[in-house]
């Protein structure tokens, strides 16, 4: 389901939830990993036993912090949590600590690059709070059953301003927002395993038009696919409303994906239906400038960094500089690998995206795992760019340095080189003269376009010769 006309703009906004990977929850010592088992993970806090106090996570605090300066936002150095009240049968207490009244992170951007070109989406605010446990439907026939494993652990909700118009847009940022989290090493953003989820807020207006109109909200989106199809789905639901002279009746809202439906769960709540106050148990928080600072220091390259560093000044297209900058550590590697020849950087670029990152993703292993380390492959590569080797070549050294050789990468370039010696050059051109006798005979009368296609004939005939002195053997015959 599509909008029916262009005559109509859709306005979206998101609140997104990212889980935070602190080895405790927010306010106890509970463990907030994750586990199969339910209700494994819990304590006296989780379970809300009457007599327990919270106490905040330092962990949360800085991660919110962090995120917030990576993103441009204002720190509020005096922040405090509320109480936030509603009934679930997974909320323990009957409230949740968040904040309301004083985020921690206030205003922010994300700068985006999408097909229709670049967009900068602003940040409301970010605040922490707690997770909710979750209600297990469909083990039982009858009962439901409640797994308080998640409960407590800690969340950072960033809630966006209205500045999306589509869900190419959403998509883009989810997954900008997700390699930026994990840059920070803050969470894992597994959105399939529900450490990052997302509330879509649409409406629709008539286009050229100011006016904001009734809007709905989608809860709990874990995957940008199905970002995409609920937010498609629902502009197209309400611009069939306003053309049919409906209204649109505020409500939250749930996707289903095996249909590709949104359906009404419930009207939205506002702010005032939380009745939220200040957590009399916890304390204020208070961020120093020197920790603010620290902090702040802390953060490493970011993704938009080397982006714009990939393509601006290693000439790379926004797609190879995307894969390489999707992991901090393969970024980190490409940037060493190319700083000392910068002749490598197209070359170096494909060998990551064509050769090493696909052979690490099927042995599952990280880029600091290779066995060999940045300059070794940095002296590879620069052997093909010097038409040393040719790429057969540099891939057969690839293979051997892989898998069961003990020798060093080094060691067997070397061997490729010494092996390639054994040819005889001026044998070999007289061969393939004999086999292209026209060709051969306008070459020796200066015809130089034909130097590309003699190459590339003895690289087939002859794999492994060292092209490199073919070449000036060729062009000892142009000069006659």
């Amino acid at each position: 389901m599509t909008n029916s006309t262009s005559s109509w703009e859709t306005i979206i906004g998101l609140e997104i939830h990212i889980q935070l990977n602190t080895l405790t929850k927010a306010f106890c010592d509970d463990p907030a990993r994750f586990s199969t088992e339910a209700n494994t993970q819990t304590g006296y806090v989780s379970l809300a036993h009457p007599g327990t106090l919270p106490l905040p996570n330092g962990k949360q605090v800085e991660s919110a912090v962090r995120l917030g300066l990576a993103l441009d936002c204002t720190i509020n150095t005096h922040s405090w949590f509320e109480r936030k009240q509603y009934f679930y049968p997974d909320l323990p207490k009957g409230y949740q600590i968040s904040q309301q009244a004083s985020p921690v992170c206030l205003g922010g951007r994300m700068d985006l690059e999408t097909s229709q070109g670049s967009k900068t989406i602003r940040i409301h605010h970010i605040h922490m709070e707690e997770d909710a446990g979750k209600s297990v439907h469909d083990t039982d026939p009858v009962w439901s059953r409640i797994d308080l494993n998640r409960a407590g652990v800690p969340l950072l909700e960033m809630v966006t301003e209205p500045d999306f118009r589509t869900a190419e847009e959403v998509t883009v940022f989810l997954t900008d927002l997700q390699r930026l989290v994990r840059y920070l090493d803050i969470s894992d953003a597994n959105m399939e395993e529900g450490s990052m989820r997302c509330d879509v807020n649409v409406s629709v207006r008539p286009s050229g038009s100011e006016e904001y109109r009734e809007r709905c909200e989608v809860k709990n989106i874990n995957s940008r696919r199905f970002a995409r199809k609920a937010i498609e789905f629902e502009s197209a639901r309400q611009i069939a409303l306003w053309e049919a002279g409906q209204a649109v009746v505020r409500q939250t809202m749930q996707f289903v994906p095996e249909e590709g439906v949104t359906v009404p769960i419930r009207q939205k709540e506002s702010a005032h239906d939380y009745r939220y106050f200040p957590d009399p148990d916890l304390p204020p928080i208070k961020i120093s400038q020197a920790q603010l600072d620290t902090w702040r220091n802390s953060i490493p390259t970011l993704p938009s960094e080397y982006l714009r560093l990939f393509t601006r000044e290693k000439n790379l297209s926004l797609a190879d500089a995307q894969v390489l900058a999707e992991d901090p550590e393969v970024a980190r590697y490409y940037v060493e690998l190319v700083q000392e020849e910068p002749a490598l950087n197209k070359s170096a670029a494909n060998w990551l995206i064509q050769t090493m990152l696909p052979w690490l993703r099927e042995q599952n292993k990280k880029i600091g795992e290779l066995p060999f380390g940045v300059k070794s492959l940095g002296f590879l590569l620069s052997q093909v760019r010097l038409g040393v080797l040719n790429l057969q070549q540099a891939q057969e050294v690839w293979i051997q340095i892989t898998t069961s050789s003990q020798a060093s990468l080094e060691d067997l370039v070397k061997e490729k080189l010494d092996a390639a010696r054994q040819f005889d050059i001026p044998g070999v051109v007289e061969d393939l003269f004999s086999s292209f006798p026209v060709e051969a005979d306008e070459f020796k009368k200066g015809k130089k376009k034909l130097l590309g296609f003699f190459l590339g004939e003895i690289k087939k005939k002859f794999p492994g010769i060292p092209v490199k002195e073919v070449q000036e053997a060729l062009n000892r015959y142009l000069a006659g």
